[in-house]
């Protein structure tokens, strides 16, 4: 017996809420308490249209955290180079 497709299993519609996230008023503190590097970046959105001498304090913050990325990446993948997957 042949079922029809729409009878089979009804369609699977994902939902989630929007997050909201006004970065102009947000604290950095609350942007960078993760230390994410999107929260780094996000601080420097919040300078758009700040004078050039907060603008470049902003980048030289987030740009010190986001080399730091480097050092952690080369650590966690001599950590897990042993790791085999089959």
């Amino acid at each position: 017996m042949v079922v029809p497709i729409h009878v089979q299993r009804p369609r699977f519609v994902p939902t989630f809420d929007t997050l909201f996230l006004n970065v102009k008023e947000t604290d950095e503190a609350t942007l960078t308490q993760t230390d994410h590097p999107l929260g780094w970046l996000l601080t420097v959105l919040q300078k758009e249209n700040a004078d050039k001498e907060a603008m470049q304090r902003a980048l030289e913050r987030a740009m010190s955290h986001l080399n730091m990325l480097d050092a952690l990446e080369a650590e966690q993948s001599s950590r897990h180079s042993s790791i085999c997957c089959y």
